[in-house]
């Protein structure tokens, strides 16, 4: 019991609980809120469909920026055009997933997208997810 009495001993326990205890699968411990480290800019560093195949190329000039109320915008290129999206996001009770939800209208129909994605990984320098498609993506921020 006289190891638990010494200040560093227990400032060491604390820190391997904190770090036992982290919420994503891919590890990482911060003192900064989830939302804090999701709020910024993230461009795609790798990508792999479900199969694991590398589709890093698919997403070449493709980034997402969460704001913290709660709002996003994506940019990404399709059939050599670049497109911006707008939308929603916000953590599942436990922020292990994020739900993201965007609106938009095509030849008068409104259409509303909703994807839930696993977060593997979340500090601020990176955030990997799992989508709902099971393809996994990693974003670097780029701020």
């Amino acid at each position: 019991m006289k190891f638990l009495k010494s200040p560093i001993a227990l400032l060491f326990a604390a820190l391997f609980i904190v770090a036992a205890c982290s919420r994503y699968d891919e590890g990482g411990f911060s003192l900064r809120s989830p939302e804090a480290r999701l709020t910024q800019k993230w461009e795609v560093e790798q990508a792999t469909d479900k199969d694991g195949n590398d589709v890093t190329d698919n997403f070449e000039g493709s980034s997402i920026t969460f704001a913290d109320d709660n709002t996003f915008t994506q940019t990404f290129t399709q059939m050599g055009q670049s497109v911006t999206t707008d939308g929603t996001w916000e953590f599942e009770e436990d922020k292990t997933q994020i739900i993201t939800e965007i609106e938009f209208n095509f030849g008068g129909v409104t259409f509303t997208e909703t994807d839930t994605a696993t977060i593997l990984r979340l500090t601020g320098s990176e955030f990997w997810v799992n989508s709902s498609d099971n393809s996994e993506i990693r974003y670097m921020s780029a701020e």
